[in-house]
């Protein structure tokens, strides 16, 4: 996978407090199961990437907030814009 020095780092703060904190929020209110879980690092919005429902680029689409790490283990940051791993 490609990697970047990103500048949608700006304004993020990858130690924002988790909004749901075990689940993604989006299938939690749909009623469906989740595999992959991401944390948008911008407002902490937690939200799936394997679940089928892709979750996490669709809040990318949606708010315009690019970059999240692996929840809860954040072994990485990725950039939705970029569609690359951030270093």
């Amino acid at each position: 996978m490609p990697s970047t020095k990103d500048e949608h780092l700006a304004g993020t703060n990858p130690a924002v407090a988790p909004k749901t904190p075990d689940s993604c929020g989006a299938c939690l209110a749909q009623g469906t199961k989740w595999i992959d879980l991401h944390k948008c690092i911008t407002c902490g919005e937690v939200v799936c990437c394997s679940s089928g429902q892709a979750h996490s680029r669709k809040h990318f689409e949606q708010t315009g907030h690019a970059v999240v790490v692996h929840y809860p283990n954040p072994s990485w940051i990725w950039c939705w814009a970029h569609n690359a791993y951030v270093t």
